[in-house]
C-alpha cells in the first residue's frame, strides 16, 4: 500500500493504511466473541460469495471498463497468476467462515 508521489506524507500514509486493515477486523472479532447471535454456517458463506462476486462484476469491472484503472496490480492482464490469486482470495472466504464458526463456538 505504498503511494510514491511528493503530495503523500508517506506516515499518514502508512497509519491509515494500518488502522483502515486492522482496526476494524478487531472490532469485528471482538463483537463474534461476545455476541452469541452471531452465526457462521453454509447460509453465511453462500452470502459472503455472492457479496464478493457482485462486488467483482458490478462494481470491479465496470470501473476497470471506464477508467482502464486495475487497482490492484495482480490483476493487471500480464500477470500470469491472475487465476490463482481469484481462486486464493475465495478460499480466503471460505477460511474466514471456518474461522467465524470456529470463535462462535468457544
Amino acid at each position: 500500500d505504498t503511494i510514491k508521489h511528493p503530495d503523500i506524507i508517506r506516515i499518514m500514509h502508512t497509519i491509515h493504511s494500518t488502522l483502515n486493515h486492522s482496526v476494524y477486523y478487531l472490532f469485528s472479532l471482538y463483537y463474534c466473541l461476545n455476541d452469541k447471535n452471531v452465526t457462521f454456517d453454509n447460509n453465511s458463506l453462500f452470502y459472503s460469495y455472492i457479496w464478493v462476486f457482485s462486488w467483482f462484476f458490478f462494481i470491479y469491472i465496470p470501473w476497470f471498463r471506464i477508467t482502464n484503472d486495475y487497482v490492484y496490480s495482480v490483476l493487471e492482464p500480464h500477470n500470469n497468476y491472475r487465476i490463482y490469486i481469484v481462486l486464493f482470495a475465495l478460499y480466503m472466504v471460505y477460511l474466514s467462515n471456518e474461522f467465524g464458526k470456529l470463535i462462535t463456538n468457544i
